[in-house]
């Protein structure tokens, strides 16, 4: 997109919703909100270039890890990964964050 996107996830991103988020410049995540890519697990690659995305986010090694054991990051971890550029204050949704973090 010729615009900076942002991803605003409440609750959590699972499947085709990771690669939807991994499309966009910016993820920020609600407090308490998750991450999977579950694909894996059904026997499927991501369909939408997500694992290709993932590895530009996180690099190879962190994004096989991702990928092969399909498991649920929470908020904390996929600030780690790089995966989240920031969250929200307890009780607060990811849209108020992501307006005052961009």
């Amino acid at each position: 997109l010729p615009m900076v996107s942002v991803a605003a996830i409440n609750g959590g991103a699972v499947g085709g919703g990771t690669e939807l988020a991994l499309s966009c410049d910016l993820r920020v995540f609600q407090d308490g909100a998750v991450f999977q890519m579950v694909q894996t697990k059904l026997g499927l690659v991501p369909g939408w270039g997500g694992g290709s995305r993932l590895v530009q986010v996180v690099g190879r090694r962190a994004a096989l890890q991702i990928l092969c054991s399909g498991r649920r990051l929470s908020t904390a971890e996929a600030l780690q990964f790089g995966i989240a550029d920031a969250t929200s204050q307890p009780g607060e949704i990811a849209e108020d964050a992501a307006t005052r973090f961009v």
